[in-house]
This record gives structure tokens, sequence and C-alpha cells, in this order.
């Protein structure tokens, strides 16, 4: 098997091409969480012992 040098415009263009295909891969495994994401107002204070207290609520 033989060694064959690339040039370092090789090696920028396998770069560029593994980051593209991983980029557009993780477009597509997270399309749907990426546009549908929302918080809703149960999930902003998760577990806060002070808040749920302030606000009259008991475990």
């Amino acid at each position: 098997m033989r060694y064959i040098e690339t040039s370092q415009n090789d090696k920028y263009q396998i770069a560029m091409l593994a980051f593209l295909a991983t980029f557009f891969t993780y477009i597509c495994v997270y399309d749907f969480e990426l546009t549908h994401f929302g918080l809703s107002i149960d999930e902003e204070f998760n577990n806060n012992i002070s808040h749920n207290t302030a606000i009259g609520l008991s475990h």
C-alpha cells in the first residue's frame, strides 16, 4: 500500500465536506425539535421549592 500525499487544498475540501455532511445530518435529525420548540409555563420553575412555597403550592 502506497502512501499518497494530499495537498493542503485537498485537506481543506475533505474537512469542508465532512463538516457539511455532519451539519446536514444534524439538521435532518433535529429538524422537528428545532422548528417546534417552545417553553410552557410549567417548565419555567422545575422543582423550585421556594417558588412553589411563594405561590402557595405544597407537595
